[in-house]
């Protein structure tokens, strides 16, 4: 009598444990608790967590609670209901539903891939999505990618867009026209999310809870797949979140070289790992070798590592699609993203012969003439 006296004891407490946050009037530090007592955070808990920080009177302590909520819920506490309950948050914020999207349609029998990174990457590396759109493109892919001015990072995808000579139109209509005209379609975000971005903005350094889908979902527009870089170790958690977030066809690209440091895409040095979902059913994760995958036995430099200034890396990148880098990490690596795409996209078979579809496109020309195209077509919206 006395053993289950203590059971009934123990259940009792673990039911009131698993309860409680339901009318805690704190629910930040509640879910603070939970991180320490290695409990995972349900849905509900989680949005109400957020809200709570959101919705904090006192501006500078209000940001140094999202720090500290979004950085422990990342170490402890990932999971994909959590997630959802920080998505949940950040919509009632906003006042929108973050899941509602322009759909854009292919002109064509090839799929439109959508591109989205989580940025903040254990290392610094040159605008590694913003060449391989550009590859994917001449290879004839159409793709929609979206950008931000930079933050943190020396150059942000917006500032490296126009610094290539590419004019990015005002208004989502003229974004959208230059889509249907040239395959490029760049859509900036910065005020997307502008009562949430005026508390987060500027202070991560490093990939945190949200950082496993956010930036997919805030696109203003839904393609055919998407394929999303992820600057953490779990690719299956991410796929799994996006596939949840309406997302039914994504695709999570990784890579590291020594399991600590992660970048947003692939690369042909180190190991990436890859996690997808097709048509709303999640497949299991691999991870690859790229250089023994794809036989790339010789590669030479220059790597894809950031330079020390943004004239630097736009005239790298110039140089880079004009086929003056042959052979090189960096130009397997743009291609090894570049083929995905074109493989996503339904023009190539495999990876590999995505892989190699681009690597011509850029040593014959048509990745040049393609941004001189995408330049000459942008100026019309001045």
């Amino acid at each position: 009598m006395e053993g289950a006296g203590v059971a009934r004891v123990f259940m009792s407490s673990n039911f009131l444990l698993d309860n409680v946050h339901k009318d805690y009037n704190d629910p930040f530090a509640e879910v603070l608790f939970r991180i320490n007592a290695g409990k995972l955070i349900d849905r509900s808990l989680a949005n109400s967590a957020l809200n709570f920080v959101l919705n904090f009177s006192n501006q500078s302590s209000k940001r140094a609670m999202l720090a500290s909520l979004l950085v422990g819920l990342g170490q402890s506490s990932r999971s994909e209901d959590t997630i959802l309950g920080l998505i949940d948050a950040i919509s009632d914020y906003e006042g929108r539903d973050l899941t509602q999207r322009i759909v854009l349609k292919s002109t064509g029998t090839s799929r439109v891939v959508a591109l989205a990174g989580s940025g903040k990457k254990g290392l610094k590396t040159i605008n590694i999505s913003t060449i391989s759109m550009i590859t994917a493109i001449a290879s004839g892919a159409m793709c929609v990618k979206n950008g931000s001015s930079a933050t943190s990072s020396l150059i942000g995808s917006s500032d490296f867009v126009r610094s290539l000579g590419i004019y990015i139109p005002n208004n989502f209509a003229q974004q959208e026209q230059l889509f249907y005209e040239t395959g490029f379609g760049f859509f900036t975000i910065e005020s997307l999310l502008p009562r949430f971005d005026s508390v987060y903005g500027g202070i991560f350094f490093a990939p945190h809870i949200l950082s496993y889908a956010l930036p997919a979902v805030v696109m203003p527009i839904e393609a055919d797949i998407l394929m999303y870089g992820f600057a953490g170790p779990d690719v299956d958690l991410s796929t799994r979140v996006l596939n949840s977030l309406g997302f039914k066809n994504n695709l999570v690209v990784n890579n590291t070289p020594d399991t600590i440091h992660y970048v947003d895409e692939a690369t042909s040095i180190g190991i990436t790992s890859v996690a997808g979902t097709i048509n709303g059913v999640v497949g299991n994760t691999r991870m690859i070798d790229m250089a023994s995958f794809l036989h790339l036995n010789h590669q030479v430099t220059p790597s894809f590592y950031q330079l020390k200034n943004i004239d630097a890396q736009v005239s790298f990148a110039l140089k880079l699609m004009r086929s003056e880098f042959k052979g090189s990490i960096v130009e397997n690596t743009v291609c090894i993203n570049a083929g995905n795409i074109v493989y996503l996209s339904g023009i190539a078979e495999t990876p590999e012969q995505g892989f190699e579809i681009c690597k011509n496109a850029i040593h014959t020309g048509l990745v040049q003439s393609k941004l001189e195209m995408i330049r000459h077509a942008s100026k019309r919206y001045r």
